[in-house]
Protein backbone atom coordinates (compact mmCIF):
# COMPACT_ATOMS: atom_id res chain seq x y z
CA UNK A 1 0.00 0.00 0.00
CA UNK A 2 1.08 3.44 -0.87
CA UNK A 3 1.48 6.27 1.68
CA UNK A 4 0.77 9.56 1.03
CA UNK A 5 1.27 12.86 2.90
CA UNK A 6 1.61 16.42 2.97
CA UNK A 7 4.85 18.87 2.71
CA UNK A 8 4.34 22.74 3.75
CA UNK A 9 6.21 25.98 3.68
CA UNK A 10 3.58 27.62 4.67
CA UNK A 11 3.46 29.67 1.43
CA UNK A 12 1.77 33.17 0.84
CA UNK A 13 2.37 34.07 -3.08
CA UNK A 14 -0.53 36.51 -2.73
CA UNK A 15 0.82 39.94 -0.68
CA UNK A 16 -2.43 41.15 0.87
CA UNK A 17 -3.15 37.43 2.21
CA UNK A 18 -3.00 37.26 6.04
CA UNK A 19 -0.55 35.45 8.01
CA UNK A 20 -3.27 34.05 9.62
CA UNK A 21 -5.20 32.54 7.14
CA UNK A 22 -1.96 30.69 5.87
CA UNK A 23 -1.25 28.86 9.00
CA UNK A 24 -5.46 28.58 9.37
CA UNK A 25 -4.79 26.64 5.87
CA UNK A 26 -2.22 24.50 6.70
CA UNK A 27 -4.34 23.72 9.76
CA UNK A 28 -7.11 22.52 7.76
CA UNK A 29 -4.98 21.11 5.07
CA UNK A 30 -3.39 18.33 7.84
CA UNK A 31 -6.96 17.99 9.21
CA UNK A 32 -7.93 16.93 5.45
CA UNK A 33 -5.10 14.97 4.92
CA UNK A 34 -5.66 13.27 8.63
CA UNK A 35 -9.47 12.49 7.38
CA UNK A 36 -8.75 10.97 3.88
CA UNK A 37 -6.22 8.70 5.32
CA UNK A 38 -2.89 11.03 4.65
CA UNK A 39 -0.36 9.29 7.13
CA UNK A 40 2.26 11.81 7.29
CA UNK A 41 2.64 15.93 7.09
CA UNK A 42 5.90 17.52 7.11
CA UNK A 43 7.22 20.75 7.36
CA UNK A 44 10.55 22.41 6.43
CA UNK A 45 12.42 25.85 8.09
CA UNK A 46 13.07 28.22 5.29
CA UNK A 47 14.74 32.01 5.81
CA UNK A 48 14.68 35.04 4.12
CA UNK A 49 12.37 34.55 1.61
CA UNK A 50 9.26 36.47 0.72
CA UNK A 51 7.12 33.50 -0.13
CA UNK A 52 7.90 30.95 3.08
CA UNK A 53 6.36 31.45 6.74
CA UNK A 54 7.51 28.48 8.33
CA UNK A 55 10.62 29.94 10.19
CA UNK A 56 9.92 27.60 12.89
CA UNK A 57 8.19 24.22 11.72
CA UNK A 58 8.61 22.98 15.49
CA UNK A 59 5.88 25.29 16.43
CA UNK A 60 3.50 24.59 13.22
CA UNK A 61 3.92 20.96 14.23
CA UNK A 62 3.49 21.17 18.10
CA UNK A 63 0.00 23.45 16.85
CA UNK A 64 -1.12 20.38 14.68
CA UNK A 65 -0.54 18.06 17.28
CA UNK A 66 -3.23 20.01 19.14
CA UNK A 67 -6.05 19.58 16.62
CA UNK A 68 -5.31 16.20 15.00
CA UNK A 69 -5.07 12.69 16.38
CA UNK A 70 -3.73 10.21 14.21
CA UNK A 71 -1.49 11.65 11.27
CA UNK A 72 2.38 11.47 11.96
CA UNK A 73 3.99 14.93 12.16
CA UNK A 74 6.87 15.94 11.26
CA UNK A 75 10.12 18.75 10.52
CA UNK A 76 11.85 18.23 7.33
CA UNK A 77 14.62 20.78 8.05
CA UNK A 78 15.64 22.80 10.81
CA UNK A 79 18.39 24.78 11.49
CA UNK A 80 20.26 25.09 14.67
CA UNK A 81 21.25 28.61 15.74
CA UNK A 82 23.75 29.72 13.32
Amino acid sequence: MTDFGLFGLLGRRDRDKDIGAVIREATEHARLGEQVGFSTAWFAEHHFSNYSLTVSPLMMVAHLAAVTKTIRLGTSVVLGCL
